[in-house]
């Protein structure tokens, strides 16, 4: 896999089968591979663009969310990745969820995208939202393959939060951005 060829970026309207294609399938039990798609929007793709739109500057948010910014990873016409990027933190996303989440298809794991498409993310950070200064970054404390991605960016451990109700605790890392220039 080249990923050099790896395109990160917002959803445009031309991308709307390829979306489609990506959101059929399973990528995670138990977790959402497109926020608001489904629930909010009611798998209509055009709905879904202005709401992304509008959660990006700050408008019409979802209740118990924050102003974020989405990218999806595009590879050989295919969607591999999604990052979402928190603009501000809320005491959940402060303690547990971090500024930015993401999940990789299934089928592209394990073979970089996940690091690519972070630096890359980062790139976006600074360039983009530069009120963001350092970046907080959670993982599962069981999760090895995300603590490895998180620490190929200069991270830095800082603590465990408190045992989620499935027993299992976050690792919460900050990454400065003044420093990974």
């Amino acid at each position: 896999m080249d990923l050099k060829q790896l395109e990160l970026r917002e959803l445009r309207h031309g991308d709307r089968e390829i979306f489609l294609d990506a959101v059929s399938k399973p990528w995670e039990p138990n977790f959402i591979t497109a926020h608001y798609f489904e629930e909010v929007c009611g798998k209509n793709f055009e709905h879904y663009m202005e709401l992304l739109a509008d959660v990006k500057n700050g408008k019409n948010i979802p209740f118990n969310h924050v102003p974020s910014t989405t990218l999806y990873g595009f590879y050989n016409n295919q969607i591999i990745v999604r990052f979402s990027i928190r603009h501000v933190l809320d005491e959940f996303l402060s303690n547990i969820g971090g500024h930015v989440g993401y999940v990789v298809a299934p089928a592209f794991r394990g073979q970089g995208v996940a690091s690519h498409g972070f630096a890359m993310c980062i790139d976006y950070v600074k360039k983009e939202l530069p009120d963001i200064s350092r970046l907080l970054i959670t993982c599962d404390e069981n999760n090895i393959g995300s603590e490895k991605v998180i620490l190929k960016q200069n991270a830095s451990f800082e603590s465990f939060s408190k045992p989620l109700e499935n027993g299992i605790r976050k690792k919460r890392f900050w990454i400065d951005l003044r420093e990974n220039q």
